[in-house]
């Protein structure tokens, strides 16, 4: 039965990926609502699982090129080390170079 409860959990997780894609999209040069931030909040929560595949899904979205995208996804970040599952603010540090170079947005 846990195999199913895990695929469950990933179908559930790209049910939002879509919102996740376009809160962070290069389409819109706003800031992300604040709203939107409780909500990825509160998806850090639902499960590890969850938490797992955000922090994956936005270390993946800061190797985008385009800096707009790479602030949004660390604006969210930030947030969530302060407000999101603990767990993710433990995981994301084993991502700390990625992060690194996203901060320096060489051009």
């Amino acid at each position: 039965m846990e195999p199913l409860k895990e695929v469950a959990g990933k179908i559930s997780f790209l049910d939002k990926v879509v919102w996740l894609r376009q809160t962070t999209s290069d389409n819109d040069t706003s800031p992300v609502p604040g709203y939107l931030f409780r909500e990825i909040s509160a998806l850090s929560y639902e499960s590890g699982s969850n938490c797992q595949q955000l922090l994956d899904f936005l270390v993946d979205r800061l190797q985008h090129k385009s800096s707009h995208v790479k602030l949004k996804v660390l604006n969210i970040m930030k947030f969530l080390v302060e407000k999101g599952h603990p767990n993710f603010c433990a995981e994301l540090r084993k991502h700390a170079t990625g992060i690194q170079e996203a901060i320096s947005m060489k051009k």
